[in-house]
């Protein structure tokens, strides 16, 4: 039926085609979901029957079909037999959002894990609650997890490219406990442990209260240099490194395998205890041809490698995976003990369950779908910027020093940026030394979230923030 003939057609819901991207079916769920959740679609609203909807768009009945099954498993949409499709009960705008958390300002400074995601977890949680062992789920977690859990941990890290036995993961209770329990675990107040210059605030946060000395490190795109390393191994009295080779927050610098293989050797030459935090390899892994492992394998009795699920799974499951080494693991064992860091069996079973039935892999892809599709945005908007080695969660934007922006330390930028419309994280958040002066203007920086906002309110906020770049 030609478009035209709908003009007059009443349609619950008429999408506007011309603003339907490739892939199609991914860009007409991302529009019906971002009109629930805005409302315009209220719960209990009735969609237009698929095959109508696919003629008022003049698009294959199959891809209206795979849109409306995305926005069902994220519990949007339900289906009932003989009467259609129709918005869920519970499906209404969220008020904790982050596409309406801060009221008028546009969020591109938390790294979120695409809330519209986590519904697809709900059938996982259902059948978790249905095992006849669940009562058992209650109880208080195995120090060590249990066995088909620790299974699961290895179906996890594999693709990563970690090499490990039934024994060797050990799961804790997120990436903060995780990194909290290797740092007491393996370090004394007063150490010295070496870090990219600009590093993650969780671990910043996690070395102040625990008295650790982070040393920064200069690098390049490609990461920690090699001879930089070293050279602060001589200088000062450094006990380890903590890195995030796939993608460091927040310059997102990716280290490529022989990077790896360097440090490897100025690690292992210095008897330093490496820190390997990864929440970002399932984006590497298997697509990258230069990646291969991570640096914990070439260093595997010093190490303790830390891959977390809250970037590619959910954050509210509280589940990462730790495999230390073997001069290490003893260590690492009691002190996790001693704080109670084990991941609850509960959500260790759901995190199970996700990984071996499937359901995982497809929320990935989901993931990687959305990347591509939010870094094509910047790209299109900051096409002098270079491309990242993949589709990452956030992009690193210099400040020109010339610029207004550029000339302006880090909160008085940021409240700047504030009044214009949009929130972000400058650069001076993540430095090592705030005191620094010798830094230059050169090395400001913003890093922007691209996982936070709506896809329109991303495009408004990109907007936003190159017209304030331009003055």
């Amino acid at each position: 039926m030609p478009v035209n003939s709908f003009i007059d057609y009443p349609m619950s819901w008429k999408p506007d085609r011309s603003e339907l991207k490739r892939p199609v079916y991914l860009s007409l769920a991302a529009k019906l979901e971002e009109d629930i959740l805005s409302g315009a679609l209220t719960p209990g609203t009735k969609l237009p029957p698929q095959r109508e909807l696919a003629d008022f768009l003049d698009i294959n009945f199959t891809t209206v079909t795979r849109a409306y099954r995305i926005c069902e498993q994220k519990g949007l949409l339900y289906g009932k037999t003989g009467s259609g499709t129709f918005v869920t009960d519970t499906a209404s705008p969220d008020p904790d959002s982050s596409a309406l958390r801060g009221g008028h300002l546009i969020d591109l400074a938390t790294l979120s894990s695409f809330e519209g995601c986590h519904a697809m977890i709900r059938s996982s949680a259902k059948k978790t609650a249905g095992r006849n062992y669940f009562p058992k789920l209650l109880n208080e977690a195995d120090p060590a997890g249990m066995l088909h859990h620790r299974q699961a941990a290895l179906q996890w890290a594999e693709p990563f490219g970690v090499r490990a036995e039934e024994e060797d993961p050990v799961i804790v209770s997120g990436k903060r406990t995780g990194l909290l329990t290797i740092l007491t675990a393996l370090f004394e107040p007063g150490d010295r442990i070496a870090v990219d210059e600009f590093t993650d605030p969780v671990f910043l946060d996690l070395a102040e209260m625990l008295r650790l000395h982070p040393v920064p490190v200069q690098g390049d795109p490609d990461g920690m240099l090699p001879d930089a390393l070293e050279r602060s191994c001589r200088q000062e009295e450094i006990k380890g490194v903590c890195l995030s080779p796939t993608c460091s927050d927040p310059a997102a610098a990716y280290i490529p395998h022989q990077r790896k293989q360097e440090l490897a050797e100025v690690i292992e030459n210095n008897h330093l205890c490496l820190v390997e935090s990864d929440d970002y390899a399932f984006l590497a892994a298997g697509i990258l041809p230069d990646y291969e492992c991570p640096l914990s394998m070439m260093v595997p009795d010093q190490s303790v490698y830390l891959c977390g699920t809250s970037m590619a799974l959910a954050p509210g499951l509280g589940v990462a995976y730790a495999f230390p080494g073997s001069a290490v693991r003893e260590r690492f064992l009691k002190t996790l003990a001693r704080m109670n860091g084990q991941a609850p069996s509960l959500n260790a079973e759901i995190a199970c369950e996700l990984i071996t039935s499937g359901w995982a892999d497809v929320i990935m892809e989901e993931k990687k779908e959305l990347l591509a599709e939010r870094n094509r945005i910047f790209d299109d908007l900051f096409p002098e910027m270079p491309a990242g080695r993949f589709p990452g969660f956030f992009r690193r934007l210099p400040l020109p020093p010339e610029s207004l922006l550029g000339g302006m330390e880090g909160q008085r930028c940021e409240g700047f940026l504030q009044t214009a419309g949009i929130r972000v994280c400058h650069s001076d958040r993540f430095r090592v030394r705030k005191d620094d002066s010798s830094a230059s203007l050169s090395e400001r920086f913003l890093r922007i979230s691209l996982s936070s906002a709506t896809t329109p309110r991303l495009k408004a906020g990109l907007q936003i923030l190159k017209r304030e770049l331009t003055r």
